[in-house]
């Protein structure tokens, strides 16, 4: 007989096949046991149970399209691409469109139309619509959505649009490309977080062919890929386009992040101040509240302003509601939703420094004898004064050699200090004294025969140089300082023991000893720390919740009114107008008085978020700035809802020591950014740009972003340290020893620096 066939056996078990294995182990996640469900009993009780976990199911979704329909219109930016289209004719087509774009299908055409709402006097013009995307028997299910039109130049504009944005439509047309400028835009709101993304291509003809609708759809495609994670690219050109474009932003999920989502906010659509008999009034402010709930006794922010407290919310119908029967019913009517309690939080922004809380230790013996050794010194000192005077008065009089040596002394670190100040002047001008005097001879002789016009481009000429010089000076100093960090040439007109009196040796940087609270300026007492920052981040989401419960609360999709009281007059005029104060008044009276793209955002702060701390950002510098950046430079940093002004100072991010060093200039790896700033809690987005006011030489004349990361957290006792290293030459070295010159220039120095380790 011959040999039987055997075939071989399917894999099964450990020596499966790597898909099959991964099959088996997603099937067996998703299976759950009698056991785990807590179901008993038969096969008819395991069926009734599911019966009721899908009802359960269907009432969770039912209840939240709900909320949905009586929730705050979406707010959608709208940015355009290029200069072949504008975001104007976008939505001047959506409403043209709108009506006769066959969204009809419900019991009454007023039901179905679209309507956009002029915007009131004082609004921050805030155009929204209200369309009917779906179609059903019983009716259309309707959307609002409020448009952003910021100007793609403005960095600071778009910013603030988008973070309060659930979708942002990317405006394109055929063949066109992305500016340079709008790039750096994108790459700036991708960084702080870009909510999601559509792309609208205008100008492709009706009756243009698939293969030239593909082509321009895979164009635009590439011009946003780098900035928009998987966007879609839509035609808007025929008219049943328009129910396209407002089903996609129907079905969009808007990504909420977490900061966004613990803070209630308003994106403001009207504005009125109330001019008080002091130089405060009170501001009224109407808008949606988005976010979480809003308290009455909770501060707010509004960005450019400050902080302020609530002293009344009122609730009003809406311009725009989401049944056109109600549109434009009872807009003055007004009704106090919530007036402030006990409960309501105090503006505190600086600590109260105690005199007295700070350590007091009774003299040692020592310290008694050395006290009276010098009481009979100064008792023996023999003074010259007038005849009659007695012993305390005679206390107070400075001797007449003293007085002339402090003098002295004084008088010449003045000539020392003017004639530093003098040189670098003259070594950043490139010019010498005596052409800086013929410069002035000139300005002072002129005539006046056409020659202030010549002075004036001269004087042009030598700015432009100085700027250049500066800016040269400051890339060498850079250059320098990442070649050879911290190392620093003992000067020859100053003694070394002297100059670096405020600076201790240290023989390990990272595991030496450094008390955090030492030597501190009494002004540092004024800002506040946490014992544990979790903790107190933890207790102040559960004090949100707390009030979120509250019946008087707020919750989102409400439209309220807020009275905003002590806002100071002059500021208000000025940010309200965007002029100077004289001219503040006549334009907030007028109906252009919102002539900033910007959106006016107020923000609700949790508790301790208006107390002045000392903020850390985990940052990188970015790629597209090139530009030298020092500590101390002024900036503009947005943290969240907030834009902060102020100098920050770099350390480096090392997370294994309790010290960390002082950078003099930003490096391209991670460093960490500190500035005096109110508290807030991470997680929160931060961006730094440049501020175009500065007199830097490297500032651009718009802002440009520096540096992006997120927040750490407040830390007034993270200890920075700057850190120098004496350097010299070597002159001659031995196996043991070796001869250095030039590191210090006495023996009283020598000795001085004697117990420093060398390495």
């Amino acid at each position: 007989m011959g040999k039987e066939q055997k075939n071989k056996p399917h894999k099964a078990g450990r020596n499966a096949g790597v898909g099959r294995r991964q099959k088996f182990k997603e099937s067996k996640e998703m299976r759950v046991s009698v056991k785990a469900s807590g179901v008993s009993g038969g096969r008819a009780d395991r069926q009734n149970c599911g019966r009721v976990a899908r009802a359960l199911q269907r009432q969770r979704v039912s209840e939240a399209r709900r909320q949905e329909s009586h929730a705050a219109p979406k707010v959608v930016m709208v940015l355009s691409m290029s200069d072949n289209v504008s975001a104007s004719s976008l939505l001047k087509w959506m409403r043209e469109h709108g009506a006769s774009a066959g969204l009809g299908g419900g019991k009454e055409e007023a039901d179905t139309e679209m309507v956009e709402e002029p915007p009131p006097l004082g609004c921050s013009g805030v155009p929204t619509m209200r369309g009917c995307p779906t179609q059903k028997r019983g009716g259309g299910g309707t959307m609002r959505a409020s448009f952003l039109t910021p100007d793609r130049s403005d960095l600071l504009a778009c910013l603030e649009a988008c973070k309060v944005s659930d979708t942002v439509i990317l405006l394109c047309s055929p063949g066109s490309q992305v500016d340079p400028g709008l790039a750096t835009t994108l790459a700036a709101l991708r960084v702080q977080g870009m909510p999601p993304a559509c792309v609208v291509l205008m100008g492709v003809s009706s009756g243009a062919t698939l293969h030239v609708k593909a082509a321009a759809k895979k164009h635009a495609l590439l011009q946003v890929e780098l900035f928009a994670q998987d966007p879609r690219v839509l035609l808007v050109n025929e008219t049943q386009d328009c129910a396209e474009l407002w089903r996609h932003l129907t079905s969009q999920r808007a990504y909420q992040p977490v900061w966004r989502t613990t803070r209630p906010y308003v994106l403001t659509e009207q504005l009125k101040f109330q001019k008080g008999a002091s130089e405060t009034g009170t501001l009224l402010l109407t808008g949606y509240v988005r976010g979480a709930t809003l308290s009455v006794n909770q501060l707010v922010h509004l960005g450019g302003l400050g902080d302020f407290q609530i002293s009344q919310i009122d609730g009003v119908d809406e311009p725009c509601a989401s049944s056109a029967r109600h549109i434009g019913a009872g807009q003055q009517a007004s009704v106090v939703l919530a007036r402030p309690t006990e409960d309501q939080d105090l503006l505190v922004v600086e600590n109260t420094v105690d005199p007295l809380a700070g350590e007091q230790t009774w003299p040692t013996e020592e310290e008694m004898q050395e006290a009276e050794a010098g009481a009979e010194e100064r008792e023996k000192r023999m003074k010259k004064v007038p005849k009659g005077t007695s012993q305390y008065q005679a206390s107070w009089i400075i001797d007449s050699d003293s007085e002339a040596e402090a003098e002295g002394e004084g008088n010449s670190e003045g000539e020392d200090m003017m004639a530093d100040v003098e040189q670098t002047k003259e070594a950043a001008l490139g010019v010498s004294e005596d052409k800086v005097d013929e410069i002035e001879e000139e300005e002072e002789d002129g005539d006046g025969d056409g020659d202030g016009e010549e002075d004036e481009k001269e004087m042009e000429v030598m700015k432009a140089e100085l700027k250049e010089v500066m800016e040269r000076r400051r890339q060498q100093r850079e250059q320098e300082d990442m070649e050879y960090p911290d190392e620093m040439d003992t000067p020859l007109d100053v003694v070394a023991r002297i100059r670096f009196q405020k600076y201790r040796g240290l023989k390990s940087f990272r595991s030496s000893p450094w008390d955090p609270r030492e030597a501190l300026p009494r002004e540092y007492s004024r800002v506040f720390a946490f014992a544990s920052l979790r903790r107190a981040a933890s207790r102040a989401l559960q004090r949100q919740a707390e009030r979120a419960r509250d019946p008087a609360a707020i919750h989102p999709g409400t439209y309220i009114r807020i009275h905003i009281a002590n806002v100071p007059s002059a500021a208000m005029l000025r940010w309200m107008a965007h002029t100077s104060p004289s001219d503040a008044s006549t334009a907030a009276n007028s109906a252009s008085s919102s002539a900033s793209t910007s959106p006016r955002v107020l923000c609700g702060l949790l508790a301790h978020e208006s107390k002045l701390s000392v903020l850390h950002f985990g940052i990188t510098k970015s790629s597209t700035y090139q530009a030298p950046v020092k500590s101390k430079d002024p900036m503009t940093i947005s943290v969240g809802f907030r834009q902060i002004s102020g100098r920050p100072i770099f350390s480096s991010d090392s997370p294994n020591s309790d010290k960390h060093k002082y950078e003099r200039y930003l490096r391209p790896s991670a460093s960490v950014a500190s500035l005096y700033a109110p508290i807030t809690y991470p997680p929160a987005p931060v961006l730094g740009f440049t501020c175009p006011s500065s007199s830097l030489p490297s500032s651009p004349a718009s802002p440009a972003l520096v540096f992006s990361g997120g927040l750490r957290g407040p830390d007034p006792d993270r200890v920075t340290l700057k850190r120098i290293i004496l350097s010299g030459v070597p002159h001659k070295v031995h196996k043991r020893k070796s001869v250095v010159q030039f590191m210090f220039h006495t023996p009283e120095d020598v000795r001085y620096f004697r117990p420093l380790d060398l390495w």
